[in-house]
């Protein structure tokens, strides 16, 4: 069983995470963090951690990103609270909408994409790492479904602790929370 990652943790973890993957690049700034917060419990947890970590004085910057797919009706309200709670907290927060409606078949699929474009625009143009709440279960549950999909070993070894992903721009994507339920 991991430790209980604490706020000291969390930003030494994004930083290693960050220096990792941005040698060598112009992409990313090691001390700008967007985080994405969607206003469930996971990416509550990652927002939380922000905030404790923003209370010991030697945290990177963070900026909270939420998407709004403008495939429900309650999303605007849920990306809405997000904000509200960054307010409180003093944290810049974004909501990006849609740019493209999504319909058709895979829809799951299609605003995954969609969501990682936006962000990804924002982090390039920001020179930001983005940061998601991925955690251990969410790990296992992805080994499980490659997995059932036949996946070959890379799909095998799961989700990244960190990586760059092209959304068409080149961006870090730090999971910092794997070892953790």
């Amino acid at each position: 069983m991991a430790p209980r990652l604490t706020a000291a943790g969390f930003i030494e973890g994004l930083r290693q995470a960050g220096d990792a993957e941005s040698q060598g690049t112009d992409y990313h700034n090691e001390e700008h963090f967007a985080l994405a917060v969607s206003g469930g419990g996971d990416s509550m947890g990652l927002l939380a951690l922000a905030i404790e970590a923003r209370k010991l004085g030697a945290a990177p910057q963070f900026s909270v990103l939420s998407v709004d797919h403008g495939l429900r009706l309650e999303a605007r309200e849920e990306a809405q609270q997000v904000g509200r709670v960054c307010a409180q907290h003093g944290l810049p927060h974004v909501i990006l909408s849609a740019d493209e409606a999504i319909s058709g078949g895979n829809i799951q699929a299609k605003a995954r994409t969609l969501r990682y474009r936006l962000m990804g625009q924002w982090c390039a143009a920001h020179k930001a790492a983005l940061v998601l709440a991925h955690h251990r279960e969410d790990q296992a549950e992805t080994v499980l479904m490659r997995l059932a999909r036949g996946s070959g070993p890379d799909g095998l070894a799961g989700m990244a602790r960190r990586r760059i992903i092209r959304t068409p721009a080149p961006i870090a994507v730090i999971r910092p929370l794997l070892d953790h339920a």
